[in-house]
């Protein structure tokens, strides 16, 4: 995925989380000096405000995920193709896929004689069954 584009995988990201900073800086704009007390009725009314029903169905339908129903009137999710669009189009521009290159090994260490000295390793002979 192309840098900047985890966003649309998220949802709260997408549609609560920016609503409940908008709505936390309107409440605390007209009070100067907060305690903490205050601040925490005014994070519970920003929350509240937030978190009404069509912001939490904006942030599905904007991380492509659109809510559907079939005959017998229950719901279900359907990924809309569409919202990807800018995203793929941002690899094939950048060709994103192609620059990937593995970690860079910096330092070569000989094996010591009472075990492994890497996660690595030992993740390899974990497989192997070797430690079970």
């Amino acid at each position: 995925m192309p840098p900047n584009a985890t966003h649309y995988l998220q949802m709260c990201d997408l549609g609560i989380f920016g609503a409940y900073k908008h709505h936390l800086q309107t409440l605390r704009r007209n009070n100067t000096h907060d305690t903490p007390e205050q601040v925490g009725v005014l994070a519970v009314s920003a929350l509240h405000q937030a978190m009404v029903p069509i912001n939490l169905f904006n942030s599905f339908r904007k991380s492509g995920l659109q809510q559907k129903w079939n005959a017998q009137r229950r719901s279900y999710i359907e990924i809309c193709h569409d919202s990807f669009i800018a995203v793929l189009e941002a690899i094939e521009a950048d060709k994103l896929l192609l620059k990937y290159t593995g970690t860079k090994q910096t330092r070569k260490r000989a094996k010591k004689p009472s075990g492994y000295i890497n996660e690595e390793e030992m993740l390899q002979f974990d497989c192997l069954g070797r430690f079970n």
